[in-house]
């Protein structure tokens, strides 16, 4: 990685360069811990909200324990409330029966459900809120990688929701309705 001239204006093309070893292929690189906690949109401290994916503008529910894409009849199930955690994180818990948003046994393979369950605010049931594509990806501290998806990113009532790799697909984008 060459800086073009070695010109420090913002808009410098960056370019490949046989290495030199002058200052314009010297960079520093910076870690953060965890980028996420940077990103995570606040929303505000203590909301209730209904979750819509946002290709189809249906919303989430909360249905026999389980999380499914839902019909828009604006029922118990699909409120959601969002508590927000310290590390930038929400708990996300069902109005409806008060369990939360949660990934299976901590799972971080695509396809692991995602489903409600007692609270315990424990890290596969934190959840960072990124903005994406004009809505939100919603992604589980316990599995960074990955965020809330859309089965088959079907629209099929019932279709349930899932942990998959993030890939920037309509079935990962969700709108939060406070």
């Amino acid at each position: 990685m060459d800086l073009d001239d070695n010109n420090p204006e913002i808009g410098t093309n960056i370019q490949f360069w046989t290495y030199n070893g002058t200052s314009a292929q010297i960079y520093n690189i910076n870690k953060i811990d965890d980028v996420r906690n940077y990103l995570s949109k606040d929303l505000g401290d203590d909301f209730y909200g209904v979750i819509f994916n946002k290709n189809y503008n249906k919303p989430i529910e909360s249905r026999n324990g389980n999380v499914v894409l839902g019909t828009e009849n604006h029922s118990e199930n699909q409120v959601w409330h969002f508590i927000r955690n310290d590390d930038n994180t929400y708990n996300i818990v069902s109005l409806f029966d008060s369990k939360a948003l949660d990934v299976s046994s901590y799972g971080n393979e695509n396809g692991t459900n995602i489903k409600v369950f007692e609270n315990s605010n424990n890290d596969a049931q934190r959840w960072y809120l990124n903005e994406a594509w004009g809505g939100y990806t919603i992604s589980p501290k316990s599995s960074p990688n990955g965020v809330m998806d859309l089965n088959d990113n079907s629209s099929v009532d019932g279709t349930n929701i899932q942990f998959w790799e993030y890939n920037g697909t309509s079935a990962q984008i969700y709108t939060i309705e406070q």
